[in-house]
């Protein structure tokens, strides 16, 4: 499950032969002639074999060198002396047994040490790679050195398993809460414990169902699990609650398991139906919404199907052989010793027969005032939609996950020492402060992977700090107060760019920034014009942070130019000239030292000081053919420029991009106000500019969770058309939707959330509780109206008697969203705004549902009248 392994700081052994130019010019050596030998001397060649008798012997020339000693003896070339004397290695060059240029550097709270980024495959489950890589760590943990260990600085695998942890605790309250609320409706302990038992059946159930689907369970399959939950014991609230009230009229346990079954069982299918309906769609709609939420959406679904499966089967079942009467749950408390339930119990019950007698009066109020009821109705719902444009909205929510990342820039063609003097300030600053548990940093040339670094151009001139921050109990700061302060203290360190990446947003998977701005052109010095200014605007907006443009500058270098013809007059190649440059500058690896089973480089450049100035540079000698050594500066031209610059393309088109982070202010609000000042500026004909980041994903999101709501609310309509045979009476039932938006959004309002897409989340599922609520009001007054009610009667009656489940499941509903909502554990706050905008809607809902669609069926009912249909149906 590993992809790459990238390696920053330490040092690594080398064998390094430092070349003395003017002693390798005196006795007109050619470097490539030091590179030839040395790597002649230091082989092993087999000769061929060797019969002797009955025994075949491999021979085999024994030349690798042993002891680096023994290099200095190497014979390089013969001295022009009388008599001849070999030129030794010795005698041109310093042979070192030291460790390598350093490149990079590695920090853990302040002390030097090796650090090690390990990326896993795209497709690698996190937990499970990072459990087998901390496996082997252990192992390789015992075979160092006294005194050295191993430290985890960062792992994502943390955040989820806690998320994970923290999630499954949100579930199991929600649980217990919505129990509780079953118990004190049905006023039953056996009633209670059938509920209870539907749940965790249902759940296995559902878990069953993803292992067959080779699903995991990760945050988003467990905040599908928590948002089922509240919805997954409605089923069985429906016909357990029809059960218990035919055994308070009269009837067996048996035969009221029956007919309660089978009197709400079509309701219960359609309820049900209609809900998984709605996260259908998100299935196929494509983009990120897909991929991020199909496994919540599969969740929800089978967990639905599983809980319809155990209300029809297991539950009436259950309740044949345990649910007894009130009388006989009462008596048999008030035998334990348990009068002060009874009493609770009784008052429960005494408030809720108020509720229903208060409810009653109101539905035949809005009945006589139906014009009144759907008015008001409809000036609270266009007032709800009003409340977008002060709520804001955004991707997602930000989650105070305790990990800060900065990456560092200095302009370029910085030294490395600086930069890590740069690092180690800001590692100060750090370590410091007390939400500090521990700082680690990295910076400069990797050594292995792929890059890593986040920055531009990562090399010499980047780097990058990690801060994991003390438990958010521990803390009176949050993670972006922290990083505020950060940057307020990153301001007085001058010489760099410093930039608070989003290590949600890596940890997602993602890597956008949370503002893009992609200016399009093409004349690079007009996009880098039009984009400074762009950048220079965006600062000066509120709730910004980290702007800059994503063009740089080439880095400044010295270009050779090789004069052909000069060089030829010498027997010289523009690769013989630019070979030996890049051996006495940069350094050949020309062969291997092997010493206890391990290899070491062996290096051939000039010596420190000779390569430090451009004045040696030009004059380097060049040993030609001939042996005649000629100066660099005599078959070349060296000027000083800046290096190629990285240019971006999108679509064919030449692009500079404005990247910033923003506080907690909502991106809408932010983007409006770059709007305001973006006009400002003058563009160049044929320059455009247009958002991506987070702001493209949300806009993709948005427009992506609409369609799946639609065509969630298309297959409602076809299901609820099927099942009431009716065109009209979908409608009447779909009048509860617009209802949940009310609460939606006036809670997001009121606890100063914005909408993110698990808002819309938030809603869908609404969407499918409200119907079923709506469903089975309308289909007691069909009922009551096939056995012979008047309209008005009947829906005065089915009111009353759906008033006790639909209060149930909503009340049931709400209790199980209430941990969600307080977003109170690590890893919660990603749904809380859908706990939030789920308890807001089912609050407004329930209540307004429960007048407002009796007066839209009496409405509909009227116009069929009119149109000539029949009493009994709408159509």
């Amino acid at each position: 499950g590993v992809a790459a392994v990238s390696l920053f700081g330490g040092l690594e052994r080398e064998i390094l032969i430092e070349v003395d130019k003017e002693r390798l010019d005196s006795y007109k050596i050619p470097i490539q002639q030091v590179i030839q030998i040395v790597k002649a001397e230091n082989l092993n060649i087999p000769a061929g074999r060797l019969d002797e008798g009955k025994t075949e012997y491999i021979v085999r020339c024994m030349g690798e060198i042993r002891d680096v000693e023994k290099f200095k003896n190497i014979s390089i070339g013969i001295a022009k002396t009388k008599p001849p004397n070999p030129i030794r290695l010795k005698d041109i060059a310093t042979i070192k047994d030291t460790h390598k240029e350093k490149r990079s550097f590695s920090h853990i709270n302040k002390q030097n040490c090796v650090g090690l980024m390990i990326t896993k495959e795209a497709k690698a489950n996190t937990v499970e790679v990072s459990d087998a890589v901390q496996k082997e760590l252990k192992k390789i943990e015992k075979t160092l050195p006294t005194g050295s260990k191993i430290i985890i600085s960062f792992e994502q695998a943390e955040f989820i398993k806690k998320s994970i942890h923290n999630m499954t605790a949100v579930a199991e309250e929600g649980a217990i809460l919505a129990v509780i609320i079953i118990f004190l409706f049905l006023a039953s302990t056996r009633s209670t414990i059938v509920i209870a038992t539907s749940i965790p059946v249902s759940i296995i159930t559902t878990f069953v169902l993803m292992f067959a689907f080779d699903m995991t369970l990760n945050i988003i399959t467990l905040a599908g699990l928590t948002l089922a939950i509240g919805r997954i014991v409605d089923d069985s609230i429906v016909v357990l609650e029809c059960i218990h009230r035919h055994i308070e009229e009269g009837e067996k346990p048996f035969e009221a398991a029956i007919n309660g079954a089978k009197e709400v069982g079509m309701a219960v299918t359609a309820a049900t139906l209609t809900t998984a309906c709605v996260f259908f769609p998100i299935i196929f709609v494509g983009g990120m919404v897909k991929e991020l939420f199909t496994p919540l959406s599969l969740v929800v679904i089978i967990g639905l199907l599983a809980s319809l499966g155990v209300a029809l089967t297991l539950v009436p079942m259950l309740a044949s052989r345990l649910v007894k009467t009130p009388k006989e749950e009462k008596e048999r408390r008030e035998r334990r010793g348990l009068r002060v339930i009874n009493t609770i119990l009784h008052n429960w019950e005494v408030g809720f027969r108020k509720v229903e007698g208060m409810y009653r009066n109101a539905l035949s109020w809005s009945l006589s005032h139906r014009s009144v009821v759907v008015l008001t109705a409809l000036v609270i719902f266009a007032t709800s939609i009003y409340l977008i444009r002060i709520i804001g909205m955004e991707f997602f929510p930000k989650m105070d996950i305790g990990r800060i990342m900065i990456e560092i820039e200095t302009p370029p063609g910085t030294a490395l020492a600086e930069t890590e003097k740069v690092t180690n300030q800001i590692e100060s600053i750090v370590y410091e402060m007390p939400e500090c548990e521990f700082v680690g940093s990295l910076g400069g040339e990797q050594e292995a992977g792929p890059s890593i670094m986040m920055v531009h151009g990562a090399g010499a001139q980047t780097g990058r700090v990690m801060m994991k921050l003390v438990e958010r109990t521990e803390r009176d700061r949050t993670t972006w107060q922290v990083e505020d302060y950060l940057r307020e203290k990153m301001s007085n360190i001058p010489g760099a760019i410093f930039k608070l990446s989003d290590i949600q947003k890596s940890a997602m998977g993602g890597g956008e920034a949370e503002i893009e701005i992609k200016v399009y052109g093409d004349e690079l010095n007009l996009l880098q014009e039009v984009g400074l200014k762009i950048m220079n605007e965006v600062k000066r907006v509120p709730g910004v942070h980290d702007v800059d443009l994503n063009w740089r500058p080439g880095a400044p270098e010295y270009q050779i130019f090789i004069d052909r013809e000069k060089a030829g007059y010498f027997g010289l190649t523009a690769g013989q000239v630019a070979t030996t440059i890049r051996t006495l500058f940069k350094g050949d690896e020309v062969s291997k030292f092997r010493e206890l089973g391990k290899e070491y480089d062996i290096t051939v450049k000039a010596k420190e000081e000779d390569r430090e100035w451009i004045e040696e540079l030009k004059n380097l000698k060049i040993t030609t053919p001939f042996g005649i050594s000629v100066p660099l500066r005599e078959v070349s031209d060296i000027k000083l420029a800046k290096g190629p610059t990285s240019i971006s393309r999108e679509a064919h088109l030449r692009t500079v991009i404005v990247q910033a982070a923003k506080g907690p202010r909502a991106l809408t609000e932010i983007i409006k106000d770059i709007d305001k000042k973006i006009t400002k500026i003058k563009f160049p004909e044929g320059y455009r500019y247009e958002y991506g980041g987070e702001e493209e994903e949300r806009r993709e999101a948005f427009s992506l969770m609409f369609i799946a709501l639609i065509a969630g609310i298309l297959l409602i309509y076809m299901i609820l058309a099927s099942q009431f045979e009716s065109l009209v009476h979908p409608f009447t039932i779909l009048m509860a939707v617009p209802m949940e938006v009310i609460g939606v959004f006036l809670a997001l309002f009121l606890t100063g959330t914005t909408l993110t897409v698990t808002v819309m989340l938030g809603i869908l599922m609404l969407t499918g509780i409200v119907v079923s609520n709506s469903i089975l009001l309308v289909d007691k007054t069909n009922q009551l109206r096939d056995a012979g009610m008047q309209r008005n009667e009947a829906i005065l009656k089915a009111g009353p008697i759906r008033l006790r489940p639909i209060l149930m499941t909503s009340l049931s509903t709400t209790f199980a969203l209430i941990p969600m909502a307080l977003g109170l554990r690590e890893g919660s706050e990603m749904f809380q705004p859908m706990g939030i905008a789920a308890l807001g809607g089912l609050i407004t809902s329930s209540f307004l549902t429960l007048l407002l669609v009796p007066v839209v069926y009496s409405l509909l009912d009227d116009l069929g009248e009119k149109l000539g249909l029949q009493k009994k149906k709408i159509v």
